[in-house]
């Protein structure tokens, strides 16, 4: 069981580290190539601020996932850590499924949401919104299977720093 958690674990980082770095990067050198059309040739890309920022939703929603995977989220231990160790493990893992279940129950709404925004086209670069908002099904959907994962880890007794 370990060894296909940490495969499945090594197969998520990979692709959202790539997604995350390959998204950044791009919003990088798309706002790059805007500042030096605007003030070179006074010529500005027309789409560049609204294709960065449509990929600036996915790298975030991506990021919950990778938040999750670094355990750099935000977290109210101040109440927590005044309880022993294996009380601290059973409040970890309740929270984790009532988040868990947050995440899964918006992901029908998302769904719905995209279906309501199948037809509006974004301005400058025409595309459907609902290929924006999907990010947000997929952030989610990642979020609750690294989740359920560390619960897998925090119940079998394994939880070293898996931040690879």
């Amino acid at each position: 069981m370990r060894t296909v958690l940490d495969k499945i674990d090594k197969g998520m980082a990979c692709v959202e580290n790539a997604l995350i770095i390959c998204g950044l990067a791009s919003m990088f050198f798309i706002l790059l190539a805007q500042v030096f059309m605007r003030y070179v040739f006074n010529s500005p890309i027309t789409w560049s601020e609204e294709a960065a920022r449509f990929i600036f939703v996915y790298v975030s929603f991506i990021g919950i996932s990778f938040a999750y995977r670094m355990k750099t989220q935000i977290r109210m231990e101040a109440v927590t850590n005044l309880f022993s160790k294996k009380i601290q493990k059973a409040l970890r893992i309740f929270v984790n499924i009532a988040t868990i279940a947050l995440f899964y129950y918006m992901i029908p709404f998302s769904f719905e949401f995209i279906k309501i925004q199948a037809n509006v086209k974004s301005t400058a670069t025409h595309i459907p919104m609902s290929i924006v908002y999907i990010a947000l099904p997929l952030g989610l959907a990642l979020a609750g299977i690294r989740l359920l994962i560390e619960n897998i880890r925090i119940l079998r007794g394994y939880e070293e720093d898996h931040t690879a």
